[in-house]
């Protein structure tokens, strides 16, 4: 079932709500006193005005890969790699830079269902600190490649 709410100015506060048993939901305070609960997986898109924010759907991939934007994004030092696995298995991470050339191999032979997380350090095969750019990570599952962009700032 698909379902849009307008909550324009009526919005007061929101936050994601568990311990209440109410479930995975978004609690909606409105102005006038009501309080409603909407199901995260009911929500696709969150609309304000002109500022619109996609809803991230990896908690559970959909197959069998599922990536996170890096963070931070830029970084100076290093930059966390999220990803999501339906099954156990063997995770390589690549990262390019904006030529294409490989800098780093960063593998994950026994990565576990579920979240994980890689750190990439900012630095080449060879030990040496990246320059200053734009790079991006490629994550392999079985026959799944998922790239993402990340920046590095020195």
């Amino acid at each position: 079932m698909k379902r849009v709410i307008v909550l324009g100015f009526l919005l007061l506060t929101a936050r994601c709500a568990n311990a209440q048993g109410i479930g995975d939901s978004l609690i909606v305070n409105l102005k006038n006193g009501q309080r409603v609960a909407i199901p995260l997986s009911d929500i696709r898109k969150i609309t304000f005005d002109t500022l619109t924010a996609a809803v991230p759907q990896t908690a559970s991939p959909t197959h069998g890969l599922a990536l996170s934007p890096s963070f931070p994004n830029p970084s100076r030092a290093g930059t966390n790699i999220d990803f999501d696995i339906a099954t156990a298995g063997s995770v390589t991470i690549a990262i390019y830079d904006n030529k294409g050339n490989l800098i780093r191999r960063l593998p994950a032979p026994n990565a576990q269902m579920g979240h994980n997380r890689m750190v990439w350090d900012g630095l080449d095969e060879q030990g040496t600190t990246v320059v200053s750019g734009a790079y991006f990570y490629e994550v392999r599952f079985k026959e799944e490649v998922l790239t993402q962009k990340t920046e590095v700032v020195r």
